[in-house]
């Protein structure tokens, strides 16, 4: 059977394994002597957030983690330390509620991770094969006529997952969103796996709906059918049902084909 080549990278080592390399490259580099990053290491960066970019040599960009898209004033203020010291004053958001920072060495990479997580945030997981930045309504907690307030719920679902090696070898990334607003602002429709609100005999609980999709030239489009029926599901199932959708993927799908959405295969066998 023929497995594509980062499959072959992560079975040889783990993606949350290379840790102690990134700290053995950055030593190397402060030094002042040329780390010499191997290809599959570069790669293994990414379950840290640092995606090194061709068109800037020698620098990487940082992708963190914030689901639904919440900062406390601390956070912020750690994310335009770290811009200013080493990412140029430049800071991107994401289309998944997330912010990354460019120009970033490998030297740089320790404190910064250290700055991060001194203000609570962390960068694992945040590429590649992982559940991505989980996403949610950008009102969250703040609208009057919304059903549940998803801010805790979004944060929990993070960690029921991250620094875990039961979800950091999936198949391909898997997309989450969790809402509670009756706008749908996390559009579930281009996610893997959403949970939309639902009210039923006064009692306020999430649906869960799987979207079933294939790839036509890299992009995911809708099956015919859209979205699974919905579910409904506690706080706690909600968490519980993640879990579960993703643990589903790690040994059920065909790992030969990277351009296959996990997801509609899994549901296949």
């Amino acid at each position: 059977m023929v497995v594509n080549k980062i499959e072959v990278l992560k079975t040889a080592k783990d993606g949350l394994d290379v840790l102690a390399d990134l700290h053995r490259y950055a030593a190397l580099a402060a030094a002042g002597d040329d780390p010499q990053i191997p290809a599959e290491d570069c790669e293994r960066l990414k379950w840290y957030g640092l995606f090194h970019r061709k068109r800037t040599p020698g620098h990487f960009m940082l992708r963190m983690r914030i689901p639904g898209g919440v900062l406390n004033a601390e956070q912020i203020t750690a994310i335009g330390e770290i811009s200013n010291a080493v990412g140029r004053g430049q800071a991107d958001i994401t289309s998944r509620m997330n912010i990354q920072l460019r120009w970033i060495t490998i030297a740089d990479a320790p404190w910064v991770l250290q700055r991060l997580s001194a203000a609570g945030l962390t960068t694992q997981q945040s590429g590649m094969d992982n559940v991505r930045n989980i996403v949610s309504c950008p009102l969250s907690g703040l609208t009057e006529d919304e059903v549940i307030d998803t801010r805790v719920l979004a944060t929990r679902m993070q960690q029921a997952i991250i620094g875990s090696k039961r979800f950091s070898n999936l198949p391909r990334k898997f997309n989450l969103s969790v809402t509670g607003c009756r706008e749908d602002c996390g559009h579930a429709q281009v996610h893997d796996l959403s949970f939309v609100p639902a009210q039923r005999d006064g009692v306020r609980s999430a649906a869960g709906c799987v979207r079933r999709r294939r790839r036509r030239r890299g992009v995911g489009r809708l099956h015919s059918r859209g979205l699974s029926r919905p579910r409904a599901a506690g706080k706690a199932q909600a968490v519980a049902s993640q879990v579960a959708a993703a643990r589903m993927g790690h040994g059920a799908f065909p790992r030969r084909r990277r351009g296959a959405v996990w997801p509609v295969a899994c549901a296949g066998r």
